[in-house]
């Protein structure tokens, strides 16, 4: 059981997650489809929402923040470059278009950086117990439940004047 950071630098795991691979190692299939991870990387194990809860919402804001501002600087681009007398409904449809598709286009590696993020900041190790710990066992039941549940969860006292006919 290892407790020590990441052996790659940050360079090292940006370049992996840019490349839609797993920040650990490097092995392909850590991503599913183009909205969705693997639940864990094939090669290394690592799991890219078992560390931390907010992976989803922290990679779903940094998507957003990263497309909105690809978008933004598109307009300032383009109206910079024009600017004497800039194509105002241009650069709206323009920037309303990227605003729209960015997100979609970088869900993905946002998902991969963050999860490259997380893994760079926290311990890797895959012998750590999962995100959701197992429910803690059931107290023994009484014989008087083993019986209801015998019964088809029916109450015992109901049941009784019922087996006494029968008989």
């Amino acid at each position: 059981m290892s407790t020590e950071k990441a052996s790659a630098s940050a360079a090292q795991i940006a370049g992996r997650a840019l490349r839609l691979r797993c920040p650990n190692c490097g092995s392909k299939g850590f991503v599913e489809s183009w909205f969705r991870l693997a639940p864990a990387c094939p090669t290394c194990g690592l799991d890219p929402e078992r560390y931390d809860e907010g992976l989803a919402v922290g990679a779903l804001a940094f998507n957003l923040v990263t497309g909105e501002f690809v978008a933004l600087g598109a307009c300032v681009a383009i109206a910079l470059a024009t600017w004497p007398e800039p194509p105002w409904n241009t650069i709206t449809v323009i920037g309303i278009a990227l605003g729209i598709t960015m997100p979609v286009l970088f869900y993905p590696f946002s998902k991969t950086l963050f999860a490259g993020l997380n893994l760079y900041f926290k311990v890797f190790d895959p012998e750590t117990k999962p995100r959701f710990p197992p429910p803690p066992p059931a107290p023994n039941p009484s014989p008087l439940s083993q019986f209801r549940l015998l019964l088809g969860g029916q109450n015992l006292l109901n049941t009784l004047p019922a087996l006494r006919v029968q008989l």
